[in-house]
């Protein structure tokens, strides 16, 4: 009952945050047209990439050890703070310095859009490992009311700005890095208040967490790669423009995945905490998501063009194709996202990392192949094929570990 509870806010909250992205999206892209749209989401993939890249596992090392050991809770929240700060750092530098050294690397995104917006690095990481904090001790109430406070501001300042104000993108990228360091201020105090710690650096400890937050990391950063790699190489091959237009269909493919994608971060530490008694609980869970995304699938299949056209104008008519071809590889991943998170829970086994790389590879190299001859309808297709081929090997894997036991 507790891990339904939990669920089903963490669901609710994350559906109205992704609302309000949406309708950000959605002013972005009425206010900015199809090239300025594609700057955006071109900046949100490159930057989401780098904060998969920064994390190192720590988030789901928190979650794994915190949450069987209370006790650790101060060291997790010092270093946490340290870490994001730091990583972050280095990674900004990176990315900033890519951008100098290979303009090309980022399309015609400019130079200064790059440098703006890297800033928001630190934060991302600080946000996301104290977010693991949040769930390591079941907080899910100020963890949801973070979340929904985040997108509203995103919302809300898109609105504010560019439709009000008629600012630009530059004012429109710099309100987001001040979101996501307000934010990020929120979190930090919001766990220093339900207890207190200081700023820390525990090599000992963090060399826990690595050794199997690594691992985590790794698939993880893997699969995030397979999701927006996509949207990075449209824009390298087809410009700002075709990427606005196939931002929108990954857009509301996110949303259909959002629903299994929290379900299965609430299933992560309720799978740890039972132990070998999680097989049975993650074949239950399976099955309602299942039939969960085949409701889904079979809606958003029938409401397409009139949720696109309806939503975001008849400019971006040509995302329709795109986002029905996504649909039976979001089916695909989200029952992938629960076989993944059920082996987190089961230390890593080389598997579950070996299969989002294989997915990950397939993905670059179909779309290199085909994206430039057959344009944004082949950049779904590629990522509705590696999704259900990492389904399937999982699949494969889960029903052999079922015949041993």
């Amino acid at each position: 009952m507790r891990f339904r509870f939990s669920a089903g806010l963490t669901v609710a909250t994350r559906v109205g945050a992704v609302l309000l992205m949406g309708l950000a999206s959605i002013v972005v892209a009425r206010m900015l047209g199809p090239e300025g749209q594609g700057i955006v989401a071109s900046l949100l993939a490159v930057v989401a990439i780098a904060q998969q890249f920064g994390h190192l596992g720590v988030y789901a090392s928190i979650i794994r050890f915190v949450g069987a050991d209370k006790s650790l809770y101060e060291k997790a929240c010092g270093n946490s703070l340290m870490l994001g700060t730091v990583l972050g750092g280095i990674l900004t530098v990176i990315l900033i310095g890519l951008a100098v050294a290979y303009p090309p690397l980022y399309g015609d995104i400019g130079l200064t859009y790059i440098t703006v917006y890297a800033l928001a690095v630190p934060f991302s990481l600080i946000i996301t490992m104290f977010q693991g904090v949040m769930l390591s001790l079941n907080r899910i109430t100020p963890y949801n009311l973070l979340i929904m406070l985040r997108a509203f501001m995103v919302f809300a300042g898109a609105i504010l700005i560019l439709k009000y104000m008629g600012l630009g993108i530059m004012a429109l990228v710099a309100f987001l890095v001040f979101v996501e360091a307000f934010s990020a201020l929120l979190h930090v105090a919001s766990s220093y208040v339900n207890r207190k710690f200081g700023l820390c650096f525990d090599f000992k400890f963090i060399k826990r967490m690595m050794g199997y937050g690594l691992k985590v990391y790794v698939a993880t950063s893997l699969t995030i790669l397979v999701f927006k790699f996509d949207i990075v190489l449209v824009n390298y091959f087809l410009g700002q423009a075709q990427a606005g237009i196939y931002s929108v269909s990954a857009k509301i493919a996110e949303l259909l995945y959002m629903a299994p994608a929290t379900i299965a971060l609430i299933f992560f530490p309720a799978a740890t905490r039972m132990g070998d008694r999680s097989r049975p609980f993650a074949k239950k869970v399976l099955l309602g998501v299942g039939i969960l995304m085949l409701f889904t699938s079979i809606v958003s299949y029938v409401l397409a063009e009139p949720l696109v056209k309806g939503l975001f104008g008849e400019a971006y008519a040509g995302s329709t194709l795109p986002f029905i071809i996504l649909i039976p590889g979001i089916f695909f991943i989200s029952l992938e996202t629960i076989l993944m998170n059920y082996y987190a829970a089961k230390d890593m086994p080389f598997f579950a990392i070996a299969t989002p790389f294989i997915g990950l590879f397939s993905n670059i190299i179909l779309n290199i192949i085909f994206i430039p001859r057959y344009g944004i309808s082949a950049a779904a297709a590629t990522s509705t094929i590696s999704y259900t081929l990492m389904f399937l090997l999982f699949l494969a894997y889960f029903i052999r570990g079922e015949k041993r036991a």
